[in-house]
């Protein structure tokens, strides 16, 4: 994976995530285990505290500034599940012509990478938070997606420790946009994305962060479809295999995920439950609707016929 190619120092701390999951997620199979956890968080709350809240306030006040640009608007979060390829983009494109909405993607966000829905549409904001994807990861997938982003226009926000004069000309004229990504799960109940986070370190979770903290009057949401692990099999060498459950066959990481997971299914289906606990407890908000009438996000309302974005996903 990308540690070791990412010489960012704060990457490989406790405070974030550089895998694509993070054993402190691992069931706890006793109370001591579970107060070692907590433990560990509040001492990273408190180096924290000492060390980077000041810097890490100054880095998000391009995001604060944003407030007023977006607020009372609508706004489209694309994440990366497969319900994105339902997306009818012939109204999608009539919608944004009118100004009407906002369009949020995340990651390798299919509206940018795939040619066909570039053309469609223009994405607004592009959230990262996957250290795959930090600028100064050589790989040749993550070159190529670099050299797509540099030809948009698209608005990229990065978790804070990103900020960087030499990768980002935003930070050089001072116009970069960041969040605060420094992790003290199940301390504080808060998801301000200018503070530190208290969910589980999932893109699409901090995306819908942001999309609340931008005071947007309403979040239509597609591509949190929260099935990925519908595609979970074991082989023979009784190895854990997740196999890409994307909008696109672009996938940076190895299909085997059992380094992952030393403790087997058990640990990983933890790790789903956590998942969904934390939308339900943190992203519970009224005013954010599913287009994806099949999605398992069993939290926000379902589109209903009465609504004015209905038909922006064929399915519905």
């Amino acid at each position: 994976m990308l540690v070791g190619k990412v010489k960012n120092k704060l990457a490989l701390s406790m405070f974030h995530v550089p895998y694509r999951y993070r054993a402190i997620f691992s069931q706890s199979e006793s109370i001591t285990k579970i107060l070692v956890q907590r433990g560990l968080r509040i001492i990273n709350l408190i180096c924290y505290q000492i060390f980077l809240s000041r810097k890490t306030k100054k880095k998000t006040q391009g995001l604060t500034k944003l407030i007023q640009v977006y607020k009372n608007r609508k706004v489209l979060l694309v994440a990366n599940g497969p319900s994105v390829k339902g997306i009818n983009f012939t109204k999608l494109r009539e919608i944004q012509a009118l100004n009407q909405i906002v369009i949020v993607g995340i990651n390798y966000s299919p509206l940018l990478l795939v040619e066909a829905y570039r053309k469609e549409v223009k994405l607004d904001l592009l959230i990262l938070s996957d250290y795959f994807m930090h600028p100064r990861n050589t790989d040749k997938t993550n070159q190529e997606f670099w050299d797509i982003v540099n030809k948009n226009s698209v608005k990229i926000v990065t978790p804070s420790d990103w900020c960087d004069s030499k990768m980002f000309v935003q930070c050089r004229d001072k116009r970069c946009l960041h969040f605060n990504d420094y992790g003290t799960e199940g301390i504080f109940s808060h998801i301000n994305p200018t503070k530190t986070r208290n969910y589980i370190s999932m893109t699409a979770f901090k995306a819908l962060a942001i999309c609340i903290y931008l005071q947007f009057s309403k979040i239509y949401l597609i591509g949190l479809d929260n099935n990925y692990f519908l595609g979970m099999r074991v082989d023979e060498k009784l190895s854990l295999i997740e196999n890409s459950h994307h909008a696109t066959e672009l996938q940076h990481f190895a299909a085997d995920v059992s380094s992952y997971w030393p403790a087997g299914l058990g640990d990983y289906f933890y790790f789903i439950s956590k998942m969904f606990l934390d939308l339900r407890k943190y992203f519970d908000v009224a005013n954010i609707v599913n287009l994806d009438i099949n999605s398992l996000n069993d939290v926000h309302r379902k589109v209903d016929i009465e609504d004015e974005f209905y038909g922006v996903v064929k399915s519905s």
